[in-house]
């Protein structure tokens, strides 16, 4: 008896060739090379929304402050050391409650009167300070001041600088501070005058001035200097601004924002966000300020009274300007 031979049709499933392997392999390569940048673009906006959100608690708790004192906090604020003279203490002291970290104001009001004087600092050793407390630094951690884009996870670390005008005297700016030009002062006697800062001196529009923006090269909140918590802008000949730092420029050239050799490339706006960076102004919110903005026009953000900002009476600058758009009406 003949047995049967069974017909297998050639449709039916009997593995893979080579090239069909090929082919799945190539669809899957494909559907992941679209999927991932969605991926790192949905996580790149969950870590904005956390800078912004930490960028407007900072905002508000310089707004708590203008409200309870009559006046902004200054980037130098003096304090009376234990020898009686005055010296800078870190801005960030004086915001501590109201960010709900009272204990660490009470700590450093409590070991103030035990800060090691270092003659090379002409002044207390704040470092030392902290460390009395904090050995390692780590319970200096403030969460409030990291944007999760950010790479640099180091205790004491902020990636927010405050807005202090016009770059310093010593860079080659103006020889005396004039609040117009931002929203931080040197908040004690300086030339023998007396700078306060106070929101109704804000004739530009709390909502039209710069308060704080990101830094990537700032450096620690517990630093009195504005060289490492300042963000300035410059007022150079309209011919050379070309020249000058914009925002996100050599960003990851350098380390701190400017220094006294008179590169101040860094200190200005910058974030590891795509396309630009996030800043809060006067009235609380917080914005997203594209990294191609007119230099002027990022001049005129950071000056709180436009028609008596700082310029070069020769003319031709950017605070000329930024001065005569003002005038003009041209906002």
């Amino acid at each position: 008896m003949k047995c049967a031979r069974r017909k297998v049709s050639r449709f039916a499933p009997g593995g893979f060739t080579l090239v069909e392997l090929l082919v799945v392999i190539a669809i899957i390569g494909m559907l992941v090379g679209l999927v991932l940048p969605a991926v790192q673009s949905a996580r790149e906006r969950g870590r904005n929304t956390v800078c912004k959100s930490n960028m407007r608690q900072v905002a508000l708790a310089v707004i708590n402050y203008e409200n309870s004192k009559n006046k902004y906090p200054g980037y130098v604020d003096l304090f009376r050391y234990q020898d009686q003279n005055l010296y800078r203490r870190p801005l960030m002291v004086l915001l501590l409650p109201y960010l709900d970290r009272r204990d660490l104001a009470d700590e450093f009001a409590q070991l103030a009167a035990h800060i090691p004087y270092d003659s090379s600092l002409g002044g207390p050793n704040w470092e030392s300070l902290w460390q009395l407390k904090y050995p390692n630094l780590e319970g200096l951690t403030l969460e409030v001041l990291n944007c999760p884009s950010d790479s640099v996870n180091l205790p004491r670390h902020t990636a927010y600088v405050y807005n202090t005008g016009t770059a310093p005297s010593w860079l080659g700016g103006p020889s005396v501070q004039n609040p117009a030009d931002g929203v931080f002062v040197w908040a004690g006697n300086l030339n023998g005058v007396n700078l306060v800062m106070t929101s109704d001196r804000i004739y530009d529009g709390l909502e039209n001035t710069i308060m704080i923006t990101e830094n990537i090269q700032a450096r620690w909140w517990t630093d009195g200097s504005e060289i490492f918590v300042g963000c300035v802008w410059w007022d150079v000949p309209l011919s050379n601004v070309s020249s000058v730092f914009s925002i996100n420029q050599n960003k990851t050239d350098g380390d701190p924002p400017f220094s006294a050799t008179g590169d101040i490339r860094y200190a200005r706006p910058s974030s590891y966000h795509p396309g630009g960076v996030n800043v809060a102004y006067c009235d609380g919110h917080v914005a997203e300020l594209n990294e191609g903005i007119d230099y002027v026009t990022y001049a005129h953000l950071m000056t709180s009274k436009g028609r008596s900002c700082t310029a070069n009476p020769s003319g031709g600058t950017v605070g000329n300007w930024v001065r005569n758009r003002v005038l003009n009406k041209q906002n």
